[in-house]
């Protein structure tokens, strides 16, 4: 289930070149990093004439797919947001940013680890210089979880200085898709995959992207659309022995 509460953004990295959010608008002639509050803002909040709330999610929330929850346009309206999560401690809220230096300063000033246990923000890189200007700043954050999202993964990375502070529940990992589309290499992943297994941290390779570069240094034959993603099939999955089990 996704939750858009304002749509609009501004790229602030290379991951954010090829992103489908710009594309979509594109498409239907919107301009992305123009500001707007979505009528969506109280979803979680709505009930229906039952009484019964209208959003209901297995395992999570999706929040703000089409934006980032700490853009600076969004610091008027981020409040009411947080007020819906905060009374919404029945679903698990993920909120991906690559905006992890703005965390800090937009937290609600009743933030504590149990009225907010239910909110997994998450750290988006892409790469490695992402990786290591973001994580050290992520990672110094009083959180209740700690997840890292390598979405487009378009470069060779290594967690492992990460890994081993014993913090990050999971690691997300996926190619790239859509016009201009940086390849994959199926070696990235699988060296992620190794470092997960050795600081046992849950792992999923959920997409391969539109170009996917094996280990012989091959490309992948083009997956047909709506086919079975080659993620699921090369076994890149990581289920922790010490770890509850994040559900994305």
């Amino acid at each position: 289930m996704n939750w858009n509460p304002w749509h609009g953004c501004e790229k602030v990295s290379a991951g954010c070149a090829n992103c489908f959010v710009f594309m979509l608008d594109r498409r239907y002639g919107r301009d992305t990093t123009v500001f707007s509050v979505n009528q969506a803002l109280d979803l979680p909040i709505r009930r229906g004439r039952n009484g019964e709330y209208k959003l209901w999610a297995s395992p999570y929330v999706f929040t703000c797919s089409n934006s980032d929850f700490f853009l600076p346009a969004a610091d008027h309206v981020r409040g009411k947001a947080w007020e819906y999560i905060k009374e919404r401690s029945d679903l698990n809220f993920l909120i991906p940013t690559k905006r992890v230096e703005r965390i800090a300063g937009a937290l609600p000033a009743d933030w504590n680890m149990k009225d907010y246990g239910h909110v997994y923000l998450s750290c988006s890189c892409e790469n490695q210089e992402m990786a290591d200007a973001r994580l050290p700043v992520y990672l110094g954050l009083e959180l209740p979880h700690y997840t890292v999202q390598l979405e487009p993964l378009i470069g060779a990375v290594d967690l492992s200085k990460y890994l081993e502070r014993n913090l990050i529940e999971k690691v997300t990992v996926e190619g790239e898709f859509g016009k201009g589309v940086r390849p994959c290499h199926e070696a990235w992943v699988r060296e992620l995959y190794l470092q997960c297994r050795r600081y046992d941290t849950n792992m999923a390779f959920r997409r391969a992207g539109d170009i996917l570069i094996d280990l012989d240094n091959a490309i992948y034959p083009k997956q047909p659309r709506g086919s079975q993603d080659y993620a699921g099939q090369l076994g890149y999955n990581y289920e922790s022995t010490s770890r509850e089990t994040v559900m994305w």
